[in-house]
């Protein structure tokens, strides 16, 4: 709390120093209140780091400002051209904005430069729209499937069964379902 403070006094005299409101931003990120750290990067400094872009970027997207998010991701692919996810972060802040065409140009640049993973890639060449996901992080301590933790902010239980071959996202031809 008192750190906050000094910052924003900081802040109040000196508005353009990056360091200062990055550090506030990690703070809040770190108590779960991505409004919080987001605020502090809503000032646009002439010449921000790619640190301070892909945070804002990245919390931008996560409270769904997409033109927030369009702007930062805009500002890496100047500042680092040849980084592909920054250009698949760019082009999904114009599709969530419904700006297809624009985003299927960006999507188009993603796949002839590289630079991302392959299941990243295939995602950008097939221009998938993702309805929902559910994202697993197995617990085990002898066997597969072991543990299970209750109680865990997000968490869900249930069953779900799967028809078909299992597989990694890295060999994804590999599966079948």
């Amino acid at each position: 709390q008192m750190a906050v403070t000094i910052l924003n006094d900081g802040l109040s005299r000196y508005p353009r120093v990056e360091k200062w409101r990055l550090t506030a931003a990690k703070m809040f990120f770190k108590e779960n209140n991505p409004a919080g750290a987001f605020s502090y990067l809503e000032a646009d400094l002439s010449s921000a780091s790619a640190e301070y872009y892909t945070m804002k970027g990245t919390l931008a997207r996560q409270l769904r400002r997409f033109d927030k998010a369009e702007t930062a991701y805009s500002m890496l692919t100047q500042l680092q051209p040849n980084v592909g996810n920054w250009l698949l972060g760019y082009a999904i802040a114009l599709d969530c904005q419904s700006k297809s065409e624009l985003a299927l140009q960006i999507y188009k640049m993603v796949v002839e430069k590289g630079g991302v993973s392959p299941a990243t890639l295939n995602f950008a060449q097939r221009n998938e729209k993702i309805d929902w996901c559910l994202v697993g992080e197995p617990s085990s301590t002898e066997k597969v499937g072991d543990v299970i933790k209750n109680g865990r902010r997000g968490s869900i239980s249930g069953d779900l069964t799967i028809h078909g071959q299992q597989g990694h996202i890295a060999y994804p031809h590999l599966a079948k379902n």
